[in-house]
C-alpha cells in the first residue's frame, strides 16, 4: 500500500515523504545565503574616429570593480538530507553552518585598432569566489553502493589491498570549504578583412590562476596523502599485532570522507578560435563556421608540498583539443544545417600516478577521438493571405533535427570513477536520433 506523497516544514527545514507505507520522511535541513553587491564600470574611448590617425583607429580603456559580501547560515548533518520517522520528528541535533566571505573583484581591459580590419584586446582580472551553499554539506553515500568505491582503491598502507573494511563514504560539501581566489589573463584578436566581406576571425588566448580552487580530487590521492593533509578525512579500524606482523602501517579504512576540498594551486591555458564566412547567391544564403579549442595546460597543485600534476588528456579531465564544423543554408522560410563535433583522444587513468591494469582492462591506454555528425532544418510559416489557414499558421515554426547521423557508436570505457565499465562522455548511447518540434509565436 502505497501512501500519498506529505510535505511539511519544520522550522524553515522542509520534509518530504513518499514511500509505501509506513513512510520513512526524507528531512532537507535549512539553508540560506545573503548577498550584497556593489559595482562600478568605467569605458573611456581615448581614441575614437573623431581624433584618430594613422595606426591609431581606436583606441579603448575598460575597467571595472566589484565588491560582494555573502553570508551563508544553515544546518547540516552527516548528509544533505536525513531519514526521519514521521513529520514531527524527532530530528537529530544539527551542526550549523556560518560562513561569511567578503570579496573585491577588479578587471582592466584596453581594446586597441590600428587598423580598420584588425581589433586587439586584453584583459586582466582578479575575484573571490565564495563556496556555493551546496558544497558545504557532505553527503553520506548509500551503503548498498559502497562496494563501487571499495572495490576500486587500494590502501598504500596495507600493502595495496582493496577498501574491503569500508562501512561509510562521505561525499560532496564540506562546511570547512575556503573562498576561492583567481587572476586571469586574456588577449586576443579579430580580423575582418575588406578584401572578403562576410570573413570574421577572432583567436584569443585565456589563463586562469587559482589558489584554493574548490573542487575535488582524485581519492586514491587524498588516499595516499592521508598524513601530509588529510587524516581527518580518513577513519580506520585498529592496527592489529596480525596485521603488523604483514608489515602494514595502517588499520583498515572503515570510513572515506571524500567530500569536495580546497585544491592549493591550479593553472589554465587554453586558446580559442573561431571562423565565420557568410556569403550570398542567388540560391540563398550560405554560413560556414569552425570554432576549435587547444588547452595544452590544466595543472594541479593538491598541496603546497606536493609536486604540480597535469590533468589535460586523462580521463576526468579537459581535452586538449576539440571543435565542431558547421554549414547552414537560408533562403526566404527555409534553413537546413550540418554539424561535425570533434573530441580528441585521452588517456583512460584519472591521472598520475596511472595504474597500468586499466590500460590491460580497457584494451589500450588510449580513448580514441570522436567524430560526430548532425543535421537540421527549419521551416517558418509566414502570413500567407491565400491559404484558409493564414490565421493559425502565421509565426508558426517546424523544426526537424537528426542527430549523430551516421548512427556512431561512442567508445566503450572499461574503468570511471566507480570503477566500472560506461561509454565516453563526449557520446551518446543512444546512438541516432531524431526530433521534430512545432512551435507558435504570438507577437
Amino acid at each position: 500500500m502505497l501512501k500519498a506523497p506529505a510535505s511539511g516544514r519544520a522550522g524553515n527545514s522542509f520534509v518530504l515523504a513518499w514511500c509505501p507505507a509506513p513512510c520513512r520522511h526524507k528531512h532537507y535541513p535549512e539553508k540560506g545565503s545573503t548577498t550584497g553587491s556593489a559595482y562600478v564600470e568605467l569605458t573611456a574611448p581615448l581614441v575614437a574616429a573623431a581624433n584618430a590617425r594613422p595606426g591609431i583607429l581606436g583606441l579603448e580603456l575598460q575597467a571595472s570593480y566589484r565588491y560582494d559580501t555573502t553570508d551563508i547560515v544553515g544546518r547540516s548533518w552527516a548528509g544533505s538530507r536525513i531519514v526521519i520517522p514521521a513529520l514531527e520528528g524527532p530530528y537529530p541535533q544539527a551542526d550549523v553552518i556560518d560562513v561569511s566571505v567578503e570579496g573585491n573583484q577588479y578587471t582592466l581591459g584596453l581594446r586597441y585598432q590600428p587598423v580598420e580590419q584588425l581589433a586587439l584586446r586584453a584583459s586582466y582580472g582578479e575575484g573571490v569566489l565564495p563556496p556555493p551553499i551546496l558544497k558545504l554539506a557532505p553527503s553520506t553515500f548509500p551503503a548498498n553502493l559502497l562496494f563501487l568505491i571499495a572495490s576500486r582503491y587500494t590502501d598504500p598502507k596495507r600493502g595495496g589491498q582493496t577498501l574491503t573494511s569500508l562501512a561509510e563514504f562521505t561525499s560532496l560539501g564540506s562546511p570547512d570549504l575556503l573562498p576561492e581566489q583567481s587572476a586571469s589573463f586574456s588577449a586576443g584578436m579579430i580580423f575582418t578583412p575588406r578584401s572578403l566581406p562576410g570573413l570574421r576571425l577572432s583567436v584569443d588566448y585565456t589563463k586562469i590562476d587559482k589558489v584554493d580552487e574548490i573542487g575535488s580530487i582524485n581519492l586514491q590521492d587524498l588516499i595516499n596523502l592521508e598524513d601530509q593533509a588529510f587524516a581527518s578525512r580518513i577513519t580506520r579500524g585498529p592496527l592489529t599485532p596480525a596485521d603488523q606482523a604483514l608489515g602494514y602501517t595502517g588499520g583498515p579504512i572503515v570510513a572515506l570522507d571524500g567530500g569536495t576540498v580546497n585544491v592549493a594551486s591550479s593553472s589554465m591555458e587554453a586558446f580559442d578560435l573561431q571562423l565565420d564566412y557568410t556569403w550570398h547567391t542567388a540560391l540563398g544564403e550560405f554560413r560556414a563556421s569552425v570554432m576549435g579549442t587547444y588547452q595544452p595546460h590544466l595543472q594541479q597543485q593538491i598541496l603546497r608540498s606536493e609536486p604540480v600534476k597535469e590533468r589535460v588528456g586523462y580521463n576526468l579531465g579537459p581535452l586538449k583539443k576539440r571543435g565542431n564544423v558547421g554549414l547552414t543554408w537560408a533562403r526566404d522560410a527555409w534553413s537546413l544545417g550540418w554539424n561535425m563535433q570533434y573530441y580528441d583522444s585521452y588517456l583512460v587513468y584519472a591521472g598520475e600516478p596511472i595504474d597500468p591494469s586499466l590500460a590491460v582492462r580497457n584494451g589500450s591506454p588510449v580513448i580514441p577521438s570522436q567524430n560526430y555528425h548532425d543535421l537540421y532544418g527549419r521551416y517558418r510559416f509566414g502570413d500567407n493571405q491565400r491559404s484558409r489557414w493564414a490565421g493559425l499558421l502565421n509565426n508558426v515554426e517546424l523544426r526537424m533535427s537528426v542527430k549523430n547521423v551516421l548512427d556512431t557508436s561512442p567508445p566503450i570505457v572499461t574503468d570511471n570513477y566507480l570503477g566500472y565499465f560506461s561509454v565516453s562522455p563526449y557520446g551518446d548511447p543512444r546512438l541516432r536520433s531524431y526530433a521534430i518540434t512545432l512551435s507558435k509565436s504570438f507577437q
